[in-house]
């Protein structure tokens, strides 16, 4: 009994129950003996041993409820505090027996899954597991339950709720061993991360709408940039056709670098502009910008021109001279013409141009330069080359960056933003009124040719604005194409047209002469010895149409 009553309550009551009973049936023995011995009188001690056992039992008994009472009382207090915990926490927490069954459903699960409470105790947890995950579910907590398996940490799963949605609940739980209700079981508690995934999902969406939008604005703002450019960023040059939309881009491009560039081009085409425009749009706009008309200049005063002298060089060389190249040092510098530059000057230009410094004419000393060189002609540059007017490296030092000012007559869609842009020059100029320009003279300058390309147009309308009297513009001359020079098929003599034009012509020739058919014996491929396929690619490159 001392035994038993020590496993249940500790080592110290068990000693003070035991000692208590030996001692009292070690007196009784003791009292028994003397009496038999003569030496005490009855009555006999053993009848009164049952009192101070029962006085013991009873006060281990006491102190046995009084602690029960304590200990029941915090229980209870615990006990409280923990429901009021769960019942108030904006966490969800469920408890799934060894059956895999809910035994507990606190009311902030219950509101977010809006079941009641009969609806879900008792009932299986993976009832209200997403059909995709319940596969899964009751192995797991066969596992966990029989502690053949750790619970992970966090999981997450989805619920339905009872309105049939789908929500996302990151779970916690804990194994209890020897639960109340029988067996291990587990305490789940679960963060519902629904609308915070939601916020992630609406983040990466907007972020992926964000980029959407930055790509189409980045494009949109390259397509009105261009347009900007053509309208307004190139004030001097006027047009929105492909053709002119391509040598802007072109413009750009170049701008940014000091590679030589090669501005080719009919008279009266614009070089000059093209020339200004990739100085103004360049890193060095604030620097000089230096023009040299090669072939307005004496032969025997191009190298001087340039390069400048020293005092005493030559006759009427007084005083020091620098030259444009000079001048222009960290800038650009336009050799326009440059195909009428005399060979000899040629030799020294293509000097100057890899070494990056000079000599002044009748000077010794190296000068180190820093320019940006633009080269312009109207010229066939490989026709000079082979007639030996022009070196070959010299043309190969120059055309890195090649530039070709396409005609007039080949983006006829800009006339009319030249014909108003010109007479809005004009009527300022002159101090005139000009309202309107009647359909049928536009019509008949765009029917025009243009030989001498813009440069004509402008004299043009600079002509018609002068001599008009009313608010309405007219031609002062009729406009021929019979002119010197007008024409798709009449060429001014001395002038060279670009290669592309030289084809154009030359295709629609043949075209003309086979009647516009282009495969077969008789046809147009055949006689320029052409791939029908290439000839009718270069048909539509060059816009040409049957009549």
């Amino acid at each position: 009994a001392s035994i038993q009553y020590g496993r249940r309550s500790g080592f110290g009551r068990a000693a003070l129950f035991g000692g208590t009973i030996f001692l009292c049936l070690g007196l009784g023995y003791l009292h028994g003996t003397l009496i038999d011995l003569g030496v005490a009188d009855p009555p006999y001690l053993g009848s009164f041993l049952f009192l101070p056992l029962s006085l013991v039992m009873s006060y281990t008994l006491a102190a046995e409820v009084v602690t029960a009472s304590r200990l029941s009382k915090e229980i209870k207090i615990a006990e409280s505090r923990w429901r009021h915990l769960l019942e108030h926490v904006h966490l969800a927490v469920v408890g799934i027996d060894r059956k895999h069954d809910i035994f507990y459903a606190n009311p902030f699960f219950l509101e977010i899954t809006g079941y009641g409470e009969a609806d879900v105790v008792k009932q299986p947890f993976a009832n209200i597991v997403s059909e995709e995950e319940r596969s899964e579910i009751n192995p797991r907590l066969s596992d966990v339950l029989a502690k053949r398996s750790a619970i992970v940490p966090e999981r997450a799963l989805t619920i339905v709720t009872r309105s049939e949605e789908n929500r996302t609940i990151l779970w916690s739980s804990v194994l209890l061993e020897n639960g109340d209700i029988g067996g291990n079981v587990i305490l789940a508690i679960g963060k519902d991360i629904t609308d915070q995934l939601q916020a992630e999902i609406d983040r990466d969406q907007a972020i992926k709408e964000l980029e959407a939008l930055k790509i189409s604005l980045e494009e949109e703002n390259i397509s009105l940039k261009e347009i900007i450019q053509s309208v307004h960023g190139f004030k001097e040059i006027v047009g929105e056709s492909n053709e002119l939309l391509y040598v802007l881009n072109k413009i750009q491009q170049v701008s940014q670098t000091d590679s030589n560039v090669l501005i080719l081009g009919e008279t009266g085409t614009g070089k000059e502009l093209v020339a200004r425009a990739i100085h103004r749009e360049g890193k060095r706009r604030l620097k000089p910008f230096i023009r040299v008309n090669c072939a307005a200049i004496p032969a025997d005063l191009v190298e001087s021109e340039l390069f400048g002298h020293e005092a005493g060089a030559f006759t009427h060389a007084v005083n020091l001279r620098k030259g444009k190249f000079e001048l222009a040092d960290g800038g650009v510098i336009l050799l326009d013409e440059i195909s009428e530059m005399p060979l000899e000057t040629q030799a020294k230009l293509l000097n100057v141009l890899q070494e990056r410094e000079l000599e002044r004419v009748g000077g010794s000393q190296s000068i180190p330069i820093d320019v940006h060189v633009i080269a312009a002609t109207n010229r066939d540059l490989k026709t000079e080359i082979d007639k030996g007017r022009f070196r070959a490296d010299l043309y190969f030092r120059l055309n890195v960056y090649p530039i070709t000012v396409p005609p007039l007559r080949n983006r006829k869609e800009d006339i009319p933003l030249l014909v108003k842009h010109f007479v809005a020059v004009f009527t300022k100029k002159f101090g005139k009124k000009i309202e309107s320009v009647p359909p049928a003279t536009l019509d008949r300058i765009q029917q025009y040719n243009w030989p001498g390309n813009v440069r004509e147009l402008q004299n043009v309308i600079e002509r018609a604005i002068i001599t008009s009297e009313s608010e309405v513009l007219h031609l002062a001359d009729e406009l021929s194409q019979g002119q010197p020079g007008g024409g798709d098929d009449q060429i001014a003599e001395g002038t060279l047209l670009p290669l592309i034009e030289m084809e154009r012509r030359h295709i629609l020739q043949a075209l003309q002469k086979t009647n516009w058919q282009i495969s077969g014996p008789e046809g147009a491929a055949h006689m320029l010895q052409m791939n029908p396929s290439t000839l009718r690619s270069r048909i539509k490159k060059h816009r040409l149409e049957k009549p």
